[in-house]
């Protein structure tokens, strides 16, 4: 499912979509445009409306840690991975896994 296809505020509804209804995406290949972001455990990807007033976020687990290094965070990435859930302190979280970094050049349509 490329996302990077549709405009901010759609990709947002549609990240939003996948994080209420996971079961419907398990396993789906997703790529994504939005900012990056290193956590103090975990990388994340956050969608912003087009407006900017709205984000929806997931954490992401790199292929390849080496491909993230570097990256200032809030800087805009895309990324593909497999959708996919884990559990952190009894609490199920939405996240993309295997990570790749997406350069521009080898973005779909």
């Amino acid at each position: 499912m490329d996302l990077t296809a549709l405009n901010k505020t759609m990709q947002y509804s549609q990240v939003n979509q996948m994080i209420y209804e996971p079961d419907s995406y398990i396993g789906q290949t997703v790529q994504i445009c939005g900012e990056y972001y290193k956590g103090n455990h975990n990388a994340i990807i956050r969608v912003l409306d087009e407006q900017a007033c709205c984000a929806a976020e997931i954490s992401f687990f790199p292929a390849d840690e080496s491909a993230f290094e570097g990256i200032e965070n809030f800087s805009e990435i895309t990324v593909r991975g497999v959708f996919g859930t884990y559990q952190s302190y009894g609490v199920d979280f939405c996240c993309l896994n295997q990570t790749e970094r997406i350069n521009e050049s080898q973005t779909e349509g």
